[in-house]
C-alpha cells in the first residue's frame, strides 16, 4: 500500500480533542437539581406544612435533588480522573482561591448593606473553606488531589479483584447505609466510593455504556426504588418527621445515575456554549450556596413572599427561588469567569510554584544528597 511520505518540516496535525458536550450538559443538569434542592431546603425550614398536603409531599420529593446533583457531579469528574495518575496542586489551589474570593465579594456586598453581621460571621466568610461553609468545595479539592493515589491502587487490581471490591463496597457501604449503619462515613469517602464504581465500569465494561435501553432501565428502576423507600416511609411516620434524604452510598442511587451518565456520555456532539457553561459550574455552586445568601437573603425572600402573597401559592415561591438561583448563578459565574477568575488563575499558578520551591528547600535540608 502506498503511503504519503511525512515531511519533517510539516508534521501531520493531530486532530483536536473534542469535548464531551453530553457530559457537560449533565453537569449543568446536576447544578439545576442542586439549586432546586437548596431552594426547597430553605423553603421547608421556614414553612409550616399541612400533613400529606401537596406542598409537603413535593418538598419531600425535592429534598434528594441535592444528593442527585452531587452524585452526578462526582461521576462526571471521576470519569476523567480515573485516567489520570497525577494531579496538579495549581488546580486545587485555584478552586479554593475562587471559593474564597467569591465569598469575599459577597461579604463586601453585605457590609455595604444595612444587614448587621457578627465578627465571627465576617471571619468565616473570609475563610469559607477553613470553616467549611460550603462542604462540597474543599472536599472536592481534596478529592481531586488524592484521586491519583486511588487510581494507581485500583489499577493494580485484576478485573476479578476489582469486581470483588466493587461488589463488597456496594454490599457493605451500600447495603448497610440503607439501614443507617455504614461502618464509617465521610463526604470524602463517598467521593472515592463513586470513583471506584466509575473506574470499574470505564476500564472493564466500557461496552455497557452503549446499551441505551439497559442504562435507561437501570436509571428508571434505581430512581424508582430510591423514591419508593422515601414515600413508603410515610406509612410509618408523619411527613413532618421525614427528611427525604437518601445516602450517597445507596446502591440504588449510584447505579441509577451511572446509568444516566452512560446515556449522556454516548451523546457524541460538541457544543461550545454548553461546554463553556459547564466550565462555570463550580462557580455557580459557590455563588448560590454562599452562607450569607443561604441564611439571610434566601430566608428573607421567603418571608417577604409569604407576607406579600400569602400561603396559597407557597410552592411557587420555592420554584421561582430555585430557577432564579440557577439562572442568576450562571450569569454571575460568567461575569466572574471573565474577570476575577483570570486573577485567581495567575495567583494559583504563582502560589503553586512558590510552594514547590519551599518544599524543595525543606526536602534539601532534611535529605542532603
Amino acid at each position: 500500500m502506498n503511503q504519503t511520505p511525512v515531511n519533517p518540516e510539516n508534521p501531520p496535525v493531530k486532530p483536536e480533542k473534542k469535548r464531551h458536550s453530553g457530559i457537560d450538559l449533565l453537569r449543568i443538569i446536576a447544578l439545576f437539581l442542586i439549586c432546586f434542592s437548596h431552594a426547597n431546603q430553605t423553603f421547608a425550614s421556614v414553612s409550616e406544612f399541612t400533613p400529606y398536603s401537596f406542598a409537603s409531599l413535593l418538598s419531600i420529593g425535592l429534598t434528594p435533588f441535592g444528593t442527585f446533583g452531587n452524585v452526578l457531579f462526582v461521576i462526571c469528574s471521576s470519569y476523567f480522573l480515573v485516567d489520570k495518575t497525577r494531579s496538579r496542586a495549581e488546580k486545587a489551589i485555584n478552586i479554593l482561591m475562587d471559593s474564597s474570593l467569591i465569598s469575599l465579594c459577597i461579604l463586601i456586598g453585605f457590609l455595604i448593606s444595612p444587614e448587621p453581621l457578627s465578627v465571627d460571621t465576617i471571619i468565616q466568610q473570609i475563610f469559607p473553606d477553613v470553616f467549611a461553609l460550603n462542604w462540597f468545595v474543599p472536599c472536592y479539592a481534596i478529592f481531586y488531589l488524592l484521586s491519583p493515589i486511588a487510581v494507581i491502587g485500583l489499577k493494580h487490581f485484576t478485573k476479578k479483584q476489582h469486581f470483588v471490591f466493587v461488589v463488597a463496597s456496594l454490599l457493605v457501604y451500600g447495603g448497610l447505609s440503607l439501614l443507617g449503619l455504614p461502618p464509617i462515613g465521610s463526604n470524602l469517602l463517598q467521593f472515592f466510593y463513586i470513583l471506584n464504581l466509575v473506574a470499574f465500569v470505564k476500564w472493564h465494561v466500557p461496552s455497557l455504556a452503549a446499551h441505551k435501553l439497559a442504562n435507561f432501565l437501570v436509571f428508571l428502576i434505581g430512581l424508582s426504588l430510591c423514591y419508593a423507600g422515601i414515600y413508603v416511609s410515610l406509612l410509618f411516620s408523619e411527613p413532618s418527621a421525614l427528611t427525604g434524604r437518601i445516602p450517597i452510598f445507596s446502591p440504588f442511587l449510584v447505579t441509577a445515575f451511572l446509568g444516566l451518565f452512560n446515556l449522556f456520555e454516548q451523546m457524541r456532539f460538541e457544543n461550545k456554549f454548553i461546554s463553556y457553561l459547564s466550565g462555570c459550574s463550580l462557580f455557580v455552586y459557590v455563588i448560590h450556596e454562599n452562607f450569607l445568601l443561604r441564611t439571610i437573603t434566601r430566608v428573607n425572600y421567603y418571608y417577604w413572599a409569604y407576607a406579600t402573597f400569602g400561603n396559597d401559592i407557597a410552592v411557587a415561591y420555592m420554584l421561582v427561588c430555585g430557577l432564579f438561583m440557577f439562572v442568576a448563578g450562571f450569569l454571575l459565574a460568567v461575569v466572574y469567569k471573565e474577570t476575577l477568575a483570570r486573577l485567581t488563575t495567575l495567583a494559583a499558578k504563582g502560589t503553586a510554584i512558590g510552594i514547590n520551591k519551599l518544599f524543595d528547600k525543606i526536602y534539601a535540608l532534611c535529605f542532603k544528597e
